[in-house]
């Protein structure tokens, strides 16, 4: 088993999202998991959570180029039990774990989002998210409402009800990094809301 260094992340990022564009169409995506590991470094999150952040999207984005790549069978990147079970000892149980939280592409993450919505998702992943999953999700959100500068309003505001649940959730574990990110993420949405 090797371990996910920040190298190896950045490599199978512009790896995986090469060719792909952001929802402009002309920004390249890679300039999206590039932000949020600036974010996170910046936050103060340690190696995983900046490797973390380069591979955020692989699996949400780039499901198929994954399994290709590993020479994978795509059902196996269907569910996190099998991802976790087929990836455990390429790249350790533990981040396996935390980047399988990470990402909504698995079949019952949809299910939820259609039946709960997306605010109460978010929420949930946010209050039961570890640490470092955490501070990589509240970057990731913080990067997407940078990017868009207030031209999506309907996102800032799922984030920004999504991380009053999170503060209501009171967890004992949330610490300056996360509530750096949470007064940003805030401030954002409080100077795009003001503007409407």
């Amino acid at each position: 088993m090797k371990e996910m260094t920040v190298t190896t992340a950045k490599y199978l990022a512009e790896l995986f999202h090469e060719g792909q564009t952001r929802a402009d169409k002309v920004t390249p995506y890679i300039e999206h998991p590039k932000m949020v590991a600036e974010f996170v470094e910046k936050f103060g999150g340690d190696d995983e959570a900046i490797a973390l952040a380069w591979v955020h999207d692989i699996l949400e984005e780039s499901a198929d180029k994954v399994a290709a790549h590993f020479h994978l069978e795509p059902q196996h990147l269907e569910s996190k039990p099998r991802f976790w079970m087929q990836m455990k000892d390429r790249w350790g149980s533990g981040f396996c774990m935390k980047l399988s939280k990470l990402s909504d592409h698995w079949k019952i993450d949809q299910d939820l989002i259609k039946s709960n919505g997306k605010v109460a998702y978010l929420a949930e992943l946010l209050i039961s998210a570890d640490s470092k999953v955490l501070l990589v999700k509240l970057c990731d959100m913080l990067a997407n409402i940078t990017e868009s500068n207030g031209s999506r309003m309907s996102q800032e505001t799922r984030y920004f009800k999504a991380v009053q649940c999170l503060k209501m959730a009171e967890r004992k574990d949330l610490d300056e990094r996360h509530e750096e990110v949470i007064t940003a993420i805030e401030a954002y949405y409080n100077i795009h809301n003001s503007k409407k």
